[in-house]
């Protein structure tokens, strides 16, 4: 496992984190002196790709790390991830490892499997991402597009769809089943109970309190 040359990571930080009630990225789940939720993120990327970005809304921008806004900020995560891939393609890179940042329990281990899988695709594929084998839910923001999705997702922003999950293809996507056990790697902090939960099972240290 190693980082791609091909690939550009992206951090999606545009959300309005209204359930959380203040910007969820610059949280610090492990204490003050650890890492914010946005930097546990690009942390983790750094070593899988060629470089990292941090997609965000137009006009809030992160202080330090380079950022693409989106062009509109009706479409949510879709639309972020369209301007990363339009920005991979100008670069002469072959796909976006997208990451949303409020998932701090996953791990190197994890989103190395990752590329790895997406490393190992059939031709045609237009991403690579996780699937939860008890509930048959994609992780839609835990995944790997190809550039060759620009045109089908332009498609679906146009048509108004704004869901990631109706507008890729099943049937070109590569999936990494996890298991119950696992899920516990793939939780989403969007409120304050959950996010003062998580950070209690930290005991408000830095890490990662889980290994894979």
């Amino acid at each position: 496992m190693g980082s791609s040359p091909g690939l550009l990571g992206a951090i999606l930080a545009g959300g309005k984190s209204s359930r959380m009630g203040v910007n969820k990225a610059c949280l610090r789940p492990w204490g003050e002196s650890g890492s914010s939720l946005l930097e546990n993120a690009l942390e983790l990327l750094a070593p899988l790709t060629a470089r990292c970005v941090v997609s965000c809304a137009r006009g809030h921008t992160y202080a330090g790390h380079e950022c693409i806004e989106d062009a509109q900020n009706s479409a949510g995560p879709a639309q972020g991830l369209l301007a990363c891939l339009q920005a991979a393609k100008k670069e002469g890179l072959e796909a976006v490892f997208a990451l949303g940042c409020d998932q701090p329990a996953l791990t190197g281990n994890l989103l190395g499997k990752l590329a790895d899988a997406y490393s190992a695709r059939a031709p045609g594929s237009l991403a690579a991402l996780f699937l939860n084998q008890a509930t048959g839910k994609f992780e839609m923001l835990v995944a790997i597009y190809s550039v060759d999705f620009i045109p089908l997702l332009v498609s679906g922003l146009e048509a108004g769809q704004h869901s990631l999950y109706q507008i890729l293809p099943k049937s070109r996507a590569i999936s990494l089943a996890y298991s119950e056990q696992e899920a516990r790697y793939f939780v989403n902090l969007n409120t304050p109970a959950q996010f003062q939960a998580f950070s209690a099972s930290c005991g408000n240290a830095p890490g990662i309190p889980w290994q894979a």
